[in-house]
């Protein structure tokens, strides 16, 4: 090879250097000529081969024809390049390394059919195989006797004669399609989803799928999306390796193109947990994992053998199925005319009272012509067959973007064409590398379709104006098993009758299937969080609707940190929304009293009561264990501590911790704080500094036994009431926490400046005596009874609205996009408001492919409200810092107005405020901006 020639000649420079005295110059000219020679005679060879081989672009010396490969769909690019030369075979370089494209039917039946023994192993495959699955997968293993085995032990959960014993429950599962959209058609893509999965669920490991929220069918369309992405040839990272190869020697440590793609994949762990969970099972209905664990010792299988195996069902029987049927209904939306035909045949033969059946089949032509020209909606896998080129050759598929199931009707002259083969079609591969699944694949797709076509009229989706919607039959996903992206359709049952039959026979189907219920206790992750109350809260929010969340908590261990904090009523809905055990440890409040700073007069007393309920007072950390209790409570959720974020790819996205390890997800939404890791690495802006505002703040915790040692401070204590001292520059807070058993407070006052980077040290009791020196009698007392030793000082900072929150998969949360000031106090309430907004739109999403969209929707949901909110705080403290004098007693009158009905000067207790505070629900509020995006992009 190319690169082991350069390496012998280095070696023998470097030894005529070790043995000789010639110069570095006489080395280094060597070299190069050595290496031009090496250059000029590979060169030649790729030359020779070009001129024989069948017709392509000339290659380049070392990089071929990569740099002419398009990342998206190259399909499509081999299908022009065949029709360019006129050929059906067309060459092209990967590297040094010529692969030969078939694009007709005729020559890949001649070739990968008749030839099968020839054609029947695999290329080396750097990315998919070595780094990704590994060379015990059947998919990327070298045809020999390991293949064998495989196929063979394949075929004992997949192969013709077991597929017919799955006619069952595929018919019981896709009654429960039906069902499904029936009740909640806007969701037919899920309901797609769980159908396939949950039928090589029960096949491969004895339980169904009830649910989207199931751990096993997040897992697998992460899985498949991983596959698809990694195998689409294309010459950018990781893919470019397939063209020089000694990149994946490079460490994984300075080889950034190699992140995310162990050896095992991702997904091996999962499945050998779900095989070796099903065999051990003694209740578990037979499966194929149990059939696997049973000959394990007899062919030595090792657990990725059995990992891959098992997982390998999916790929041959799910996510082809879902791509099929979605579409299904995108060739139902744009070509209607087809569908008259088929309700006449349905009608005919099934009527409106059941479903069709297995037993139909024979007799439904039509139906079964309209399944077959299903599978002609682009499908392509990276072997040398262009699947894509090949169903759209004119020969065999004239006006081959028409959906048209007469051309499989044998007596239309119109239509029908000679092809190779009885199927009339090449959706699943060829000769001895046919999908093992195909027949499984074909069956479940049969009576699906068949019992949607027969139960529902689908239809593209109407606009404000009542006009219909175009879909785009060309836009579909890039990646090995291509699908529709997404669209909106509308689906509805044809008739009452048929309507009333799709209950009952749903109803029936799901007795029939309780056999198979069960969970599975392992769990994988997808989605990462970065924590404080805003990241446990996210964990909380999307762990409630299923997803994997895995929670990375810098700290060692976790220990009770901070003070008291406010729950209004905005935080509160949600927190009761989540089912969040807090209400034992809040304090409700009855009112919130505003004095004057040098004789305590009540300048206003606004009582709590509101139409959107009481705020509360909580310490931060009871807040902060309620939260973590709810949140591991799900199966789904895991906490990891002493994980400690330093950097994060973007792409994957993958965080990197300081050990080293890297955590993938779809998603990744740092609540690192104001301090934020992600911030400017999200921004790519590491100049972005914080603004000071001015003021620093004490922050006290009394206990009952001091506040109750001066009779001054008995009442407040005592009391579920807020007070507030204003005066020059300060500003009091304080209200009880903990049934009364201790007393929070916070002193705001001008920064000394002392604070510095490390914002929060511990501070000086003899400073704070100065820096409120002259206060009522009560706040002296209040500062006596501190010891000396629990002062710590907190610098008041914050960021300018930042010019974005989102980068592609990666988002903002909490303070670490939104620092907010103390004075409305609504810090956690923010913080919790973006981890219920994402918790909704996250789990609101038809495919993976919506997420960067989604988080767009989110920052464009929040971020204003978030801003104003942040707004109001330096309001409040320009109001509350007002020097005496004119001004000051301005404001003071109208707090004292405000008693009595007038409006308040106080943002914290205005009604205006409260309303566009206290009244917003963050989810209801971004999944009503996600509908207006989807509509307004007609996705």
């Amino acid at each position: 090879m190319l690169f082991e020639k350069l390496g012998e000649v280095l070696a023998l420079a470097q030894l005529q250097r070790a043995v000789t005295d010639v110069g570095t110059t006489s080395i280094l000219t060597a070299l190069a000529v050595g290496a031009l020679v090496v250059l000029a005679v590979d060169y030649a060879w790729m030359l020779y081969l070009h001129f024989k081989m069948p017709p392509g672009p000339l290659p380049l010396p070392i990089i071929g024809n990569t740099h002419l490969l398009p990342d998206n769909k190259p399909w499509i690019y081999f299908e022009q390049l065949s029709k360019e030369y006129n050929v059906p075979l067309i060459t092209f370089w990967i590297g040094r390394n010529p692969t030969v494209w078939i694009c007709d039917a005729w020559s890949a039946s001649e070739l990968l059919d008749k030839r099968a023994g020839i054609y029947a192993s695999r290329p080396r495959m750097v990315v998919f195989g070595e780094l990704g699955t590994g060379q015990n997968n059947l998919v990327t293993m070298y045809y020999g006797d390991r293949w064998r085995l495989h196929r063979k032990l394949t075929h004992m959960g997949v192969g013709l004669q077991q597929v017919r014993g799955y006619r069952g429950l595929q018919n019981d599962e896709s009654k429960l399609v039906a069902l499904g959209l029936v009740e909640a058609p806007q969701d037919y893509v899920k309901h797609f989803e769980r159908y396939a999965a949950s039928v090589v669920s029960i096949i491969g490991f004895g339980r169904r799928i009830a649910s989207f929220a199931d751990p096993i069918i997040t897992e697998v369309i992460a899985v498949m999306q991983l596959a698809a992405d990694l195998n689409v040839p294309g010459k950018k990272f990781p893919m470019l390796m397939e063209t020089f190869p000694f990149l994946a020697k490079f460490p994984t440590q300075i080889a950034p193109w190699k992140h995310g793609l162990g050896r095992r994949g991702r997904g091996h762990q999962f499945f050998y947990a779900l095989a070796k969970e099903a065999a051990e099972n003694p209740n578990q209905q037979q499966c194929y994992s149990q059939k696997l664990f049973d000959e394990a010792p007899k062919y030595k299988l090792a657990q990725e053998e059995i990992a891959s195996l098992s997982g390998n069902l999916f790929g041959a029987g799910s996510d082809t199925s879902s791509s099929t049927l979605i579409t299904f209904v995108l060739a139902c939306c744009a070509f209607p005319e087809v569908l008259p035909r088929a309700w006449e045949e349905l009608d005919r033969v099934v009527g409106h009272h059941r479903s069709p059946t297995f037993d139909d089949e024979p007799n439904l032509p039509y139906v079964k012509a309209f399944v077959k020209e299903g599978w002609l909606i682009p499908k392509n896998t990276w072997v040398q067959g262009n699947v894509w080129a090949i169903h759209h050759h004119e020969r065999e598929f004239p006006d081959p973007d028409r959906f048209v199931p007469e051309r499989y009707l044998k007596d239309n002259e119109q239509w029908s064409r000679p092809f190779p083969g009885e199927r009339g079609y090449m959706t699943f591969g060829w000769g001895r590398r046919v999908c093992s699944g195909q027949g499984l694949a074909e069956q479940g797709t049969f009576i699906t379709i068949a019992r949607l076509l027969w139960g529902f009229r689908i239809e593209k989706a109407l606009d404000e104006k009542g006009e219909e919607i175009p879909v785009d039959i060309f836009d579909y996903t890039n990646g090995l098993n291509m699908r529709p992206s997404p669209f909106e359709c509308r689906i509805t049952p044809r008739s009452r009758d048929i309507q009333t039959a799709i209950e009952r026979e749903g109803k029936q189907a799901l007795q029939d299937l309780a056999q198979y219920d069960g969970e599975t206790k392992f769990q994988m992750s997808h989605f990462k969080h970065i924590p404080g109350i805003g990241g446990i809260a996210a964990a909380v929010s999307l762990g409630r609707h299923g997803h994997r969340v895995v929670v990375l908590e810098a700290a060692p261990k976790l220990v009770e940190v901070g003070a008291g904090i406010q729950i209004s009523p905005n935080m509160g809905r949600l927190l009761d929304r989540w089912e969040v055990p807090f209400h034992d440890k809040e304090m409700i409040l009855q009112q919130i009293d505003v004095r004057r700073w040098q004789n305590g007069q009540l300048l206003s007393s606004t009582k709590c009561e509101s139409v959107f309920g009481k705020p509360s007072t909580i310490h931060r950390a009871d807040l902060h264990n309620a939260l973590l209790e709810t949140a591991l409570c799900f199966e789904n959720v895991t906490l990891r501590v002493n994980s400690v974020v330093t950097d994060i790819d973007f792409d994957m996205p993958e965080v990197i911790l300081s050990d080293g390890s890297r955590f993938r997800g779809d998603v990744v939404l740092a609540a690192d704080g104001i301090k934020s890791t992600i911030r400017p690495k999200l921004l790519q802006d590491e100049t972005i500094k914080v603004a000071p505002t001015g003021d620093a703040a004490y922050r006290l915790i009394l206990s009952r036994e001091q506040m109750l040692a001066n009779n001054l401070l008995k009442e407040l204590v005592d009391q579920p009431l807020v007070t507030r001292w204003i005066g020059p520059g300060r500003h009091i807070v304080g209200y009880p926490l903990r049934n009364h058993e201790q007393y929070n407070v916070v002193l705001a006052h001008p920064d000394r400046g002392t604070v510095g980077d490390q914002w929060t040290i511990k501070g000086s009791k003899q400073d704070m005596v100065d820096d409120f020196a002259g206060w009522e009698e009560r706040v002296d007392q209040i500062i006596a009874s501190v010891d000396g030793d629990e002062v710590m000082v907190w610098k008041l900072n914050l960021y300018l609205p930042l010019k974005t929150w989102v980068r592609g998969s990666v988002a903002l949360l909490g303070d670490a996009c939104h620092p907010m000031l103390p004075y409305v106090a609504q810090g956690a309430a923010q913080a919790v408001e973006d981890a219920g907004a994402l918790g909704a739109i996250l789990s609101s999403l038809s495919t993976r492919d919506e997420i960067p969209q989604a988080l767009q929707v989110y920052e464009s949901s929040r971020k204003q409200h978030a801003e104003q909110v942040q707004q109001s705080g330096g309001h409040n403290r320009v109001v509350l810092h007002l020097p005496d004098g004119p001004d000051q007693e301005s404001r003071d009158e109208l707090f004292q107005q405000a008693m009595h009905g007038g409006s308040t000067p106080d943002r914290w207790t205005d009604h205006n405020t409260r309303t566009s505070v206290w009244g917003h629900d963050a989810e209801e509020a971004v999944l009503k901006a996600w509908d207006e995006f989807r509509t307004t992009a007609n996705l």
